[in-house]
């Protein structure tokens, strides 16, 4: 999978070093790149890419939250039923 064309990217291999910094330059810049956007502007590539990188990281967070209670549920479950055979 690439994100730029001619594959010049490898985005498997940026995207671990790299999301959290592009996604943070945006997020603090997001009034500077609002201001200069247009139709022409070569921004929409970055955009596409910020918000692809951004909707990622928000799922892996969700499904390391979701991972780590299902953890929890599964321990618990394994202390209930541990409470009922003694």
């Amino acid at each position: 999978m690439t994100s730029a064309p001619y594959g010049l990217v490898v985005e498997d291999m940026v995207y671990p070093g790299l999301h959290k910094v592009l996604i943070r330059v945006v997020d603090e810049n997001a009034d500077l790149f609002n201001s200069v956007r247009s139709d022409e502007a070569p921004y929409k590539e970055l955009t596409t890419l910020y918000e692809k990188w951004k909707n990622k990281q928000e799922y892996e967070s969700v499904d390391k939250e979701k991972k780590e209670l299902e953890n929890k549920l599964e321990k618990l479950q394994q202390a209930a039923d541990n409470q009922h055979r003694r």
